[in-house]
Order: structure tokens, then sequence, then C-alpha cells
């Protein structure tokens, strides 16, 4: 029987860190994010223990999870040497990188999903057809911390010459220029906010998008979308050893190859494959920071 994994969460809270300092000589730790802590073990610990499986004869002993709530909490983890692998989403694993040193190495891979991208809509009779009729209107996005439900629509209006500014009160008036936006807190929220009309427009996934669609069929357009990316990017830490990286690295290339393997990967939010960037990490990782700079001088970090 496969070793419990200690699952370590930093909690959303200042000062407070749940996992001690460590070398990590015989210890892997992968990271993640989420603000739904349970739902987040759930998902990976399957995912942990065959990790920790495979790593039998290596140097590691011991595969763990540590689950935090903001980029900023990652970072500094790793940056610590608490969290040797993070795995999320292109845009906030650039943010990690950026703040942490950490460096690019694999993409979780999706094939019957297809790539990630955002897409903005509105309904048909909003009046909204085009990114200038998002002017002194309210837009929903779900997190501060999602590349689909934030970051990259953002990126698509502030490049459009438009203005964001969050409403922190329902008389708030956009100024000229301006879109005013709230946040859901998740995708399904979004949803609601524009489908009883609580909004002016959403931005999300496809997935959630072609849901609403089924749902709902033709009183829902897309007025933009996003460049396309891959769903997930793995990090590692720069000091991490590189024989301990080698063996990671062959282990999950190799998942896909056994039915044990197959079948902790559907497990894992439906992935086929953990696999090399097709076109290169460091041109990737260029219209990565090339979107977070847009956004950093556009006042939004």
């Amino acid at each position: 029987m496969l070793r419990l994994i200690r699952l370590f969460v930093t909690l959303a809270v200042a000062g407070v860190h749940c996992a001690p300092h460590m070398s990590v000589a015989e210890t892997l730790t992968i990271g993640t994010m989420n603000q739904g802590i349970r739902a987040q073990m759930k998902i990976y610990e399957p995912f942990a223990a065959y990790v920790e499986e495979e790593m039998r004869g290596t140097a590691v002993t011991n595969v763990r999870l540590m689950v935090v709530s903001s980029a900023d909490q990652m970072a500094d983890a790793i940056k610590r040497n608490e969290v040797d692998i993070f795995i999320d989403s292109p845009l906030v694993a650039g943010k990690v990188a950026k703040m942490s040193g950490a460096q690019p190495f694999l993409r979780r891979h999706q094939e019957t999903a297809g790539p990630y991208f955002s897409v903005i809509l509105a309904h048909v009779n909003s009046g909204i057809a085009t990114l200038d009729d998002l002017e002194g209107k309210t837009i929903a996005f779900s997190e501060p911390e999602s590349s689909a439900g934030f970051l990259l629509p953002a990126h698509i209006i502030v490049q459009h010459g438009l203005r964001l500014r969050e409403k922190l009160n329902q008389t708030q008036v956009a100024e000229e220029g301006e879109v005013n936006f709230v946040f859901s807190s998740h995708d399904k929220n979004t949803i609601f906010l524009i489908a009883s009309q609580r909004v002016d427009a959403a931005a999300t996934n496809l997935d959630a998008f072609q849901a609403l669609r089924a749902a709902r069929p033709g009183e829902y357009r897309v007025i933009a979308s996003s460049a396309k990316f891959p769903r997930q990017v793995l990090l590692h830490r720069e000091s991490l050893n590189p024989d301990t990286l080698s063996d990671v690295r062959s282990v999950l290339l190799g998942m896909q190859e056994s039915e044990e393997g197959r079948n902790v990967l559907k497990k894992l939010q439906n992935t086929s494959a953990f696999d090399d960037f097709p076109d290169g990490r460091n041109r990737l990782f260029e219209r990565i920071n090339k979107i977070l700079s847009d956004l950093e001088k556009a006042g939004i970090q």
C-alpha cells in the first residue's frame, strides 16, 4: 500500500506557514494553488502517490503536496526551497517564475480539451458587440490568480486602449475610457452573474462558455478571444538537484505508457500526458512575460 501523502497547506493569512523550511534531500514537494484546499487535495493525491511509488530507487523517498492560495505565497515557498515542482496555468506560472526564479520544464497536456484560452462574452441583446462597446460597462472576472478568468482577458482589454477599474460598490460609474470589473471567485459564478444580468459582460475559459451556450443556445456571443496556451505548465525550483529533476521528468513523461499511469492522469483533471513544449519553453515564456509586462504597465499585478 502506498504511503500516506502528507499535505502541507500554507494558509492565506499573513505570517502563517504550515510547512517548515527544509533542504528537500529525500522529499519531493509538489506545489499547487487553489482557494478550495480540500478539493485540490482530492485531485492531486493520487498523482503524488503515483510519483512517490515510481521514484522508489532514487534519492526521493517521500512525495508531498503544498497547497497555497496566491502566487506570492508560492513564489516565497519556492525561494525557501519548500516547493520543488509547481503546476499551474501558464500566466500564473509565469508570475511565479518571475518572482521565484523557478524554471519551466514540462507542460500538462489534455489531448481532448484542445488549447487553453479565454473568451469575453456578452448577451446578444446587450448592445455589446465589440471591445469598444465595453466602455462604461461592467465585466465579471473569476479571480486575480486566474489565467483565463482574469489575466488573459484583462490583457485583451488594456491592449485595446481601455482602462480597467475594480468596482467596489453598486453606485460606482465607469469614467470615459474605463471598464468596471468585479471578481466572482469562480468561473461558475462568473457565468451566473452574466446569465442573471448582474454584469454586462464576462470573461471565462472556453469550457465554461460552451456549457453556457449549450444551456442557452444563441443567447451569448464571443466579442474577443485571447491567444492560445498550454493548459498548465510545470516549473521546478532553480536549485533542485539535477539528478532528482531528471528522475521526476522521466516519471512524468512515462506516465502515459502504462495503464496505471494513464488512470492517474485521467484523475488529474483528465490529463492525457506530460510533455515537452513543442516550440520550446523560451518562445512560450517570451509570450507570457510580454503579457505580464503589459499588465504591469497598466497597473495590474
